[in-house]
């Protein structure tokens, strides 16, 4: 929550350790830095992220088909509610974009969730596993983006995100 408030740079070990209700002594027995509980705070939500929305992208595949299960997902993400969890992604993003020690666990989060799925396919479907979870990772960050800057977007209708532009 702190993160989310106050941005990776404003949040202070103070604070949190306060919020966890343990010492900051405690945190740095188990944590070396800011960075490192960081990461070991958000690769755990993003894990669960990752599974929780590919089985809702199943379900809903399975239900009303990959068009309008994309649409619902891209939807639901970009709704108020999901602001903090929205905020703590794009802190993410940004420091993977400055620091290589995010940007390495970033994409091995991807790789780990990539792998996992890839593993429940056959291999002569692997190619087009690749290009649809690097296509679903872009557009969730797309939808990230979109939802912070733009928070009425979620009210967008339907049609906006699954009737194409040009024919």
């Amino acid at each position: 929550r702190e993160i989310t408030e106050r941005g990776y740079t404003g949040a202070t070990t103070e604070y949190i350790a306060e919020r966890a209700d343990v010492s900051q002594g405690a945190l740095f027995s188990r944590y070396d830095s800011k960075l490192q509980l960081f990461i070991a705070a958000t690769g755990r939500q993003q894990r669960a992220a990752f599974r929780a929305n590919y089985a809702l992208q199943r379900e809903l595949t399975a239900k009303i088909g990959p068009g309008l299960a994309e649409a619902v997902l891209m939807r639901e993400w970009m709704r108020p509610e999901h602001q903090p969890g929205r905020a703590l992604v794009l802190e993410q993003l940004r420091l993977s974009w400055h620091d290589e020690i995010m940007q390495a666990v970033v994409e091995d989060l991807e790789r780990e969730f990539m792998a996992e799925i890839a593993s429940e396919q056959p291999a002569a479907h692997q190619h087009r596993i690749d290009d649809y979870l690097h296509w679903a990772l872009a557009l969730g960050q797309g939808c990230t983006v979109m939802g912070t800057l733009v928070p009425w977007a979620w009210q967008l209708p339907m049609s906006v995100v699954t009737v194409p532009l040009l024919d």
